[in-house]
């Protein structure tokens, strides 16, 4: 016996491309001759998308179909890698958790990959810092006094505009 045919739900990457599209979501209605109401459920992951529909965004929209699963294998390869380090083991995050985050709002996955490379990113630079000998990450304040005690206290072009503006 035949399955039945997988049921596309790919609500936030719709509202996604019709928000990059400068659209409504009762102008994307117009445009496939369907109710806002209807784009509303599909959005919300509340109906699914039929394939005729997607044809017509495709068309309509001149969009490659292939905007519809961008980037989804590379940001759920990364979450899964993110969301499998030790900092987050006690939360027992699995993959079926990362797939429903990434249904439910993709943008919101992606921001999370992004924090999660910045924070290994970080970690990497403290590490070679010490590693190195390096006396440890700039102190701002610090940089700012080496800086006056370089010009020695002496910054003529800011002497003489602030004469200026104490003229006036």
């Amino acid at each position: 016996m035949a399955k039945p045919p997988k049921r596309l739900y790919i609500g936030p990457r719709l509202r996604r491309i019709r928000r990059e599209l400068g659209l409504t979501q009762a102008q994307m209605a117009g445009d496939l001759d369907v109710s806002p109401s209807y784009i509303t459920l599909i959005e919300r992951n509340q109906r699914p998308l039929p394939a005729d529909m997607l044809l017509r965004l495709a068309e309509t929209y001149a969009l490659d179909l292939s905007a519809f699963a961008a980037g989804e294998d590379e940001t759920f390869a990364q979450l899964d890698t993110a969301l499998s380090d030790p900092i987050f083991q006690e939360l027992g995050v699995g993959r079926e958790d990362v797939r429903d985050l990434l249904s439910a709002n993709p943008a919101m996955g992606e921001a999370v990959a992004a924090l999660f490379s910045a924070y290994r990113t970080s970690q990497t630079t403290i590490m070679e810092t010490r590693a190195t000998g390096r006396a440890g990450l700039a102190d701002p304040l610090e940089e700012a006094r080496e800086f006056i005690t370089l010009a020695r206290n002496s910054f003529p072009s800011l002497d003489e505009a602030g004469e200026e503006i104490a003229a006036l």
